[in-house]
């Protein structure tokens, strides 16, 4: 499943405060197997600014950051289990404190550089169990819950604290 949006997006909503990017919203027929959501985005801002994914009106975590004063390009992405069966909706949401201009692909608009052909859209992908066979993906995740900061250096690689999985296949 897939939305698009088709024109340029400007926000400016103050601290925290979340409103829906048009067009990104995406509701489906579920079996109660697991979902990935992920989103590809064009934008830039010039203050701190988050996007978050929102299941059924519930927020999921916010991808939040502070200002970089460039055009970037990012994608966004979750995994859901233990939904019910039947009918629900997903929808992208976005704050900024002050500016974020969100380009889709083809706009031509002054960011867009042909970075992707899925900027702006929402995607959502089931995996439907296999009959005879049981589910096809095992969703495995780690959570870290304190704030990390290193400074390792160039080329250095640190384990983040809370953010390991172990699992047998």
């Amino acid at each position: 499943f897939q939305a698009n949006a088709t024109s340029v997006f400007t926000i400016n909503t103050g601290t925290g405060v979340f409103v829906d990017v048009p067009g990104l919203s995406v509701t489906f027929t579920s079996d109660g197997s697991p979902v990935r959501i992920s989103s590809t985005l064009n934008y830039y801002s010039n203050s701190t600014h988050g996007f978050r994914f929102v299941v059924d009106g519930t927020p999921r975590p916010d991808f939040s950051e502070s200002s970089t004063y460039n055009n970037q390009t990012t994608t966004l992405e979750d995994y859901l289990t233990g939904l019910t069966t039947g009918s629900h909706t997903i929808k992208l949401q976005a704050y900024s404190y002050g500016g974020l201009q969100i380009a889709p692909y083809g706009t031509g608009s002054w960011y867009y550089g042909g970075e992707s052909l899925n900027s702006q859209s929402l995607q959502v992908l089931q995996f439907h169990a296999i009959p005879g066979v049981g589910p096809a993906v095992d969703v495995y995740q780690a959570t870290a819950t304190n704030q990390f900061s290193t400074f390792a250096g160039a080329g250095a690689f640190v384990d983040v604290p809370g953010l390991s999985v172990t699992f047998t296949s």
